[in-house]
């Protein structure tokens, strides 16, 4: 998937660089020398400490987070 939206094409940035994709992770972990298992990890950790929770998904859709809070149907 473009890795920031999930839409399930790797290396698509739908016209804007600004969105993560499998080539931007591929080049971060050979930039660090680990694989690319071991960046999304790292990724997943970094996140839980920046207070970005990974969890479910809330009425069946994505949750949207602002550092440390999360943006829920109805209070976004």
């Amino acid at each position: 998937m473009c890795m920031s939206c999930g839409c399930g094409s790797p290396n698509d940035t739908h016209g804007d660089n600004r969105n993560i994709t499998q080539d931007d992770l591929i080049n971060a972990a050979q930039a660090a020398d680990i694989d690319p298992q071991q960046a999304v990890q790292n990724i997943l950790d970094c996140s839980e400490q920046l207070g970005y929770s990974v969890g479910p998904s809330v009425y069946g859709q994505s949750q949207r987070y602002t550092q440390g809070q999360s943006q829920t149907p109805g209070n976004a």
